[in-house]
């Protein structure tokens, strides 16, 4: 089970990738 904070920060991980990838 995912906790909230676990998803926030595997999202924010995946955010920051992102934006490094396409800037």
């Amino acid at each position: 089970v995912f906790s909230t904070i676990a998803y926030n920060g595997i999202t924010k991980v995946l955010g920051t990738i992102a934006l490094e990838v396409f800037v």
